[in-house]
Protein backbone atom coordinates (compact mmCIF):
# COMPACT_ATOMS: atom_id res chain seq x y z
CA UNK A 1 0.00 0.00 0.00
CA UNK A 2 1.27 3.51 -1.17
CA UNK A 3 1.68 6.17 1.69
CA UNK A 4 2.27 9.76 1.62
CA UNK A 5 2.04 12.79 3.59
CA UNK A 6 -0.83 15.72 2.76
CA UNK A 7 -0.68 18.89 4.33
CA UNK A 8 -3.82 20.46 5.09
CA UNK A 9 -4.74 24.58 5.44
CA UNK A 10 -8.42 24.62 5.30
CA UNK A 11 -11.58 22.08 5.07
CA UNK A 12 -14.35 24.71 4.26
CA UNK A 13 -16.18 25.39 1.74
CA UNK A 14 -16.12 29.08 0.83
CA UNK A 15 -19.99 30.30 -0.03
CA UNK A 16 -18.25 33.48 -1.91
CA UNK A 17 -14.86 35.17 -2.50
CA UNK A 18 -13.57 38.59 -2.29
CA UNK A 19 -11.00 37.37 -5.25
CA UNK A 20 -11.00 38.59 -8.37
CA UNK A 21 -9.14 35.85 -11.25
CA UNK A 22 -5.91 38.62 -11.23
CA UNK A 23 -5.55 37.21 -7.99
CA UNK A 24 -5.40 33.89 -8.38
CA UNK A 25 -3.40 34.21 -11.15
CA UNK A 26 -0.91 36.49 -8.97
CA UNK A 27 -0.91 33.97 -6.07
CA UNK A 28 -0.63 30.40 -8.60
CA UNK A 29 -4.13 28.29 -7.46
CA UNK A 30 -2.83 26.11 -9.97
CA UNK A 31 0.00 25.15 -8.25
CA UNK A 32 -0.88 24.96 -4.73
CA UNK A 33 -2.74 23.02 -2.17
CA UNK A 34 -4.11 19.67 -1.27
CA UNK A 35 -5.24 18.69 -4.91
CA UNK A 36 -1.62 19.30 -6.41
CA UNK A 37 -0.02 16.35 -4.27
CA UNK A 38 -3.13 13.87 -4.32
CA UNK A 39 -3.77 14.49 -8.35
CA UNK A 40 0.30 13.86 -8.78
CA UNK A 41 -0.12 10.58 -6.38
CA UNK A 42 -3.19 9.90 -8.70
CA UNK A 43 -1.05 9.91 -11.83
CA UNK A 44 1.17 7.53 -10.55
CA UNK A 45 -0.53 4.49 -9.38
CA UNK A 46 -2.32 2.10 -11.33
CA UNK A 47 -6.09 1.32 -11.13
CA UNK A 48 -7.26 -0.04 -7.94
CA UNK A 49 -3.90 0.46 -6.27
CA UNK A 50 -5.09 1.34 -1.95
CA UNK A 51 -3.56 4.32 -0.35
CA UNK A 52 -2.98 5.47 2.82
CA UNK A 53 -2.41 9.17 2.90
CA UNK A 54 -1.39 10.73 6.35
CA UNK A 55 -2.93 14.14 7.31
CA UNK A 56 -1.96 17.38 8.72
CA UNK A 57 -3.18 20.69 9.59
CA UNK A 58 -6.23 21.30 9.15
CA UNK A 59 -7.75 18.22 10.80
CA UNK A 60 -11.38 17.39 10.54
CA UNK A 61 -13.29 18.33 14.29
CA UNK A 62 -16.82 16.78 13.22
CA UNK A 63 -18.53 15.13 10.18
CA UNK A 64 -18.99 18.18 7.79
CA UNK A 65 -15.36 18.42 8.00
CA UNK A 66 -14.39 14.64 7.49
CA UNK A 67 -17.23 15.35 4.25
CA UNK A 68 -15.32 18.02 2.84
CA UNK A 69 -12.03 16.39 3.30
CA UNK A 70 -13.29 12.77 1.36
CA UNK A 71 -14.37 15.17 -1.38
CA UNK A 72 -10.98 16.27 -1.91
CA UNK A 73 -9.63 12.77 -2.29
CA UNK A 74 -13.00 12.04 -4.32
CA UNK A 75 -11.99 14.76 -7.37
CA UNK A 76 -8.58 13.45 -6.88
CA UNK A 77 -9.64 9.72 -7.99
CA UNK A 78 -10.31 8.29 -5.19
CA UNK A 79 -12.84 5.60 -4.06
CA UNK A 80 -13.62 3.44 -1.03
CA UNK A 81 -12.38 6.52 1.36
CA UNK A 82 -12.12 5.85 5.21
CA UNK A 83 -10.84 8.77 7.64
CA UNK A 84 -8.73 7.07 10.39
CA UNK A 85 -7.78 8.83 13.87
CA UNK A 86 -8.20 5.98 16.39
CA UNK A 87 -3.91 5.77 16.98
CA UNK A 88 -3.71 9.92 17.18
CA UNK A 89 -2.33 9.84 14.03
CA UNK A 90 -4.88 10.84 11.73
CA UNK A 91 -4.72 9.10 7.93
CA UNK A 92 -7.32 8.50 5.05
CA UNK A 93 -7.12 5.30 3.74
CA UNK A 94 -8.75 5.28 0.03
CA UNK A 95 -8.05 3.21 -4.17
CA UNK A 96 -7.43 5.01 -6.52
CA UNK A 97 -10.32 4.63 -9.52
CA UNK A 98 -9.98 3.70 -13.37
CA UNK A 99 -10.30 6.63 -15.46
CA UNK A 100 -14.03 6.97 -16.77
CA UNK A 101 -14.19 5.80 -20.51
CA UNK A 102 -17.43 4.95 -22.36
CA UNK A 103 -17.06 3.73 -26.28
CA UNK A 104 -19.60 4.87 -28.56
CA UNK A 105 -20.51 4.22 -32.40
CA UNK A 106 -18.84 5.34 -35.32
CA UNK A 107 -15.34 5.42 -34.08
CA UNK A 108 -15.83 7.83 -30.94
CA UNK A 109 -14.62 7.44 -27.45
CA UNK A 110 -15.36 9.61 -24.27
CA UNK A 111 -12.18 9.68 -22.42
CA UNK A 112 -11.44 10.93 -19.06
CA UNK A 113 -8.18 13.15 -18.47
CA UNK A 114 -5.62 13.57 -15.86
CA UNK A 115 -2.16 13.75 -17.56
CA UNK A 116 -0.75 17.53 -18.14
CA UNK A 117 0.04 16.83 -21.59
CA UNK A 118 -3.74 15.69 -22.46
CA UNK A 119 -4.98 19.00 -20.10
CA UNK A 120 -3.09 21.45 -22.17
CA UNK A 121 -4.48 19.98 -25.54
CA UNK A 122 -7.80 20.50 -24.54
CA UNK A 123 -6.62 23.76 -23.78
CA UNK A 124 -5.50 24.42 -26.57
CA UNK A 125 -8.60 22.77 -28.22
CA UNK A 126 -11.12 25.42 -25.81
CA UNK A 127 -9.15 28.11 -27.35
CA UNK A 128 -9.35 27.50 -30.52
CA UNK A 129 -13.21 27.04 -30.37
CA UNK A 130 -13.86 30.48 -28.93
CA UNK A 131 -14.13 32.29 -31.66
CA UNK A 132 -16.42 34.97 -30.99
CA UNK A 133 -14.64 38.35 -30.71
CA UNK A 134 -15.95 38.96 -27.18
CA UNK A 135 -15.04 35.40 -25.79
CA UNK A 136 -11.30 35.75 -24.90
CA UNK A 137 -10.38 32.37 -24.03
CA UNK A 138 -7.14 33.33 -21.06
CA UNK A 139 -4.93 30.33 -20.59
CA UNK A 140 -3.89 32.09 -17.31
CA UNK A 141 -7.29 31.96 -16.14
CA UNK A 142 -8.61 28.88 -16.79
CA UNK A 143 -5.72 26.93 -15.69
CA UNK A 144 -5.82 28.21 -12.20
CA UNK A 145 -8.86 25.76 -12.13
CA UNK A 146 -6.78 22.97 -13.94
CA UNK A 147 -6.16 20.89 -9.82
CA UNK A 148 -10.28 20.60 -9.13
CA UNK A 149 -11.01 20.33 -12.54
CA UNK A 150 -12.85 16.87 -14.12
CA UNK A 151 -11.91 17.44 -18.12
CA UNK A 152 -13.49 14.49 -20.36
CA UNK A 153 -13.09 14.59 -24.45
CA UNK A 154 -15.11 12.67 -27.22
CA UNK A 155 -12.43 11.60 -29.75
CA UNK A 156 -12.63 9.53 -32.81
CA UNK A 157 -10.54 6.80 -34.21
CA UNK A 158 -7.72 9.35 -34.47
CA UNK A 159 -7.76 10.60 -31.63
CA UNK A 160 -8.88 14.12 -32.59
CA UNK A 161 -11.10 15.99 -29.89
CA UNK A 162 -14.66 16.28 -31.21
CA UNK A 163 -16.00 18.04 -28.08
CA UNK A 164 -14.88 18.87 -24.64
CA UNK A 165 -16.66 18.95 -21.14
CA UNK A 166 -14.81 20.08 -18.32
CA UNK A 167 -16.45 20.31 -15.27
CA UNK A 168 -14.80 22.46 -11.91
CA UNK A 169 -15.86 21.29 -8.10
CA UNK A 170 -15.53 23.76 -5.50
CA UNK A 171 -13.71 22.06 -2.71
CA UNK A 172 -11.89 23.40 0.27
CA UNK A 173 -9.06 26.05 -0.73
CA UNK A 174 -10.98 25.74 -4.29
CA UNK A 175 -13.48 27.80 -5.74
CA UNK A 176 -15.66 27.64 -8.94
CA UNK A 177 -15.14 30.02 -11.67
CA UNK A 178 -18.66 31.93 -11.52
CA UNK A 179 -17.57 32.83 -8.02
CA UNK A 180 -14.90 35.08 -9.57
CA UNK A 181 -16.95 36.89 -12.02
CA UNK A 182 -18.76 40.00 -10.42
CA UNK A 183 -22.45 41.13 -9.93
CA UNK A 184 -23.23 44.55 -11.61
CA UNK A 185 -22.68 46.01 -8.19
CA UNK A 186 -18.86 44.98 -7.81
CA UNK A 187 -19.42 42.25 -5.07
CA UNK A 188 -19.39 38.72 -5.73
CA UNK A 189 -21.93 36.13 -5.76
CA UNK A 190 -22.94 33.75 -2.75
CA UNK A 191 -23.89 30.19 -3.14
CA UNK A 192 -26.39 29.48 -1.10
CA UNK A 193 -25.95 26.78 2.24
CA UNK A 194 -28.46 24.15 0.38
CA UNK A 195 -25.77 23.36 -2.04
CA UNK A 196 -22.69 21.16 -1.05
CA UNK A 197 -21.37 19.61 -3.93
CA UNK A 198 -21.23 21.93 -6.94
CA UNK A 199 -19.98 21.89 -10.31
CA UNK A 200 -19.79 24.75 -13.12
CA UNK A 201 -19.56 23.05 -16.64
CA UNK A 202 -18.36 24.04 -20.00
CA UNK A 203 -18.71 22.40 -23.21
CA UNK A 204 -17.31 22.90 -26.37
CA UNK A 205 -17.37 21.29 -29.79
CA UNK A 206 -16.16 21.55 -33.34
CA UNK A 207 -18.57 23.05 -36.17
CA UNK A 208 -19.41 20.01 -37.98
CA UNK A 209 -22.25 16.92 -37.78
CA UNK A 210 -19.49 15.23 -36.01
CA UNK A 211 -18.64 17.64 -33.77
CA UNK A 212 -22.62 17.87 -32.74
CA UNK A 213 -22.81 14.54 -32.43
CA UNK A 214 -20.08 13.91 -30.26
CA UNK A 215 -20.90 16.79 -28.00
CA UNK A 216 -24.67 15.15 -27.62
CA UNK A 217 -22.56 11.35 -26.93
CA UNK A 218 -20.79 13.80 -24.12
CA UNK A 219 -23.59 15.39 -22.27
CA UNK A 220 -25.79 12.16 -22.22
CA UNK A 221 -22.49 10.65 -20.31
CA UNK A 222 -21.43 13.24 -18.23
CA UNK A 223 -25.34 13.05 -16.20
CA UNK A 224 -24.34 9.23 -15.50
CA UNK A 225 -20.69 10.89 -14.23
CA UNK A 226 -22.19 13.49 -12.13
CA UNK A 227 -24.83 10.89 -10.53
CA UNK A 228 -23.05 7.60 -10.03
CA UNK A 229 -19.10 9.21 -9.53
CA UNK A 230 -18.84 12.91 -9.01
CA UNK A 231 -22.07 12.66 -6.77
CA UNK A 232 -22.55 16.12 -7.17
CA UNK A 233 -26.10 17.87 -5.96
CA UNK A 234 -25.65 20.65 -8.38
CA UNK A 235 -24.60 21.84 -11.97
CA UNK A 236 -23.94 25.37 -12.26
CA UNK A 237 -22.94 27.24 -15.83
CA UNK A 238 -23.92 30.85 -17.21
CA UNK A 239 -24.85 31.96 -20.94
CA UNK A 240 -24.38 35.54 -22.64
CA UNK A 241 -28.01 37.10 -21.56
CA UNK A 242 -28.26 37.73 -25.30
CA UNK A 243 -28.08 34.21 -26.39
CA UNK A 244 -31.68 33.45 -26.00
CA UNK A 245 -31.21 29.75 -27.82
CA UNK A 246 -28.92 28.84 -25.38
CA UNK A 247 -30.89 29.82 -22.54
CA UNK A 248 -33.83 27.81 -23.72
CA UNK A 249 -31.76 24.97 -24.65
CA UNK A 250 -29.92 24.58 -21.42
CA UNK A 251 -33.32 24.83 -19.54
CA UNK A 252 -35.25 22.28 -21.75
CA UNK A 253 -32.11 20.02 -21.91
CA UNK A 254 -30.68 19.67 -19.46
CA UNK A 255 -33.31 21.01 -17.09
CA UNK A 256 -31.47 23.86 -15.59
CA UNK A 257 -33.10 27.09 -13.99
CA UNK A 258 -32.21 30.74 -13.29
CA UNK A 259 -31.20 32.04 -10.30
CA UNK A 260 -32.14 35.52 -11.96
CA UNK A 261 -27.90 36.58 -11.12
CA UNK A 262 -26.45 38.18 -14.30
CA UNK A 263 -22.26 37.83 -13.86
CA UNK A 264 -19.61 40.53 -15.36
CA UNK A 265 -16.47 38.11 -16.44
CA UNK A 266 -12.90 39.38 -16.78
CA UNK A 267 -12.62 38.22 -20.34
CA UNK A 268 -16.08 37.70 -22.05
CA UNK A 269 -18.26 41.42 -22.85
CA UNK A 270 -21.72 41.52 -21.90
CA UNK A 271 -23.54 40.33 -19.00
CA UNK A 272 -24.09 36.47 -18.28
CA UNK A 273 -26.80 34.50 -16.67
CA UNK A 274 -26.01 32.04 -13.85
CA UNK A 275 -28.28 28.81 -14.18
CA UNK A 276 -27.93 25.92 -12.26
CA UNK A 277 -29.90 22.45 -11.80
CA UNK A 278 -30.22 20.12 -9.23
CA UNK A 279 -32.26 17.65 -10.59
CA UNK A 280 -29.33 14.91 -11.27
CA UNK A 281 -30.81 12.02 -10.62
CA UNK A 282 -33.48 12.72 -13.25
CA UNK A 283 -30.89 14.12 -15.60
CA UNK A 284 -29.24 10.41 -15.21
CA UNK A 285 -32.35 8.56 -15.86
CA UNK A 286 -33.78 10.62 -19.03
CA UNK A 287 -30.05 10.66 -20.74
CA UNK A 288 -30.87 8.66 -23.29
CA UNK A 289 -33.42 11.13 -24.44
CA UNK A 290 -32.41 14.21 -23.26
CA UNK A 291 -31.83 15.15 -26.93
CA UNK A 292 -35.05 13.57 -27.98
CA UNK A 293 -36.94 16.19 -25.69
Amino acid sequence: MTGIDLHLDDLQLAPRVDESFDDLIERDQYNSGPLVVLNGLRRNLPDNEPVMVRVSGAIPENSDEERNLAMLFHKAGFDKIEYLNSSGEPCVKAVKRPLYTVPYDYGLFLKEFIEEEDILRCHEFAKSVYYYKDFNYDYDVTRQFDPNADVFAVVNSENKILALGRSVIRLPGYTCPFMHATLTDGSHYTIPDSFIRICEVMGLYVEAREGIVAFKKLMESLTQYAYYIAKVDSIWTTFDEVDTYTGTYYRRKLLMESTGVKLVYRDFGGLWNLIFTDRIEELKDVNKNMFLR
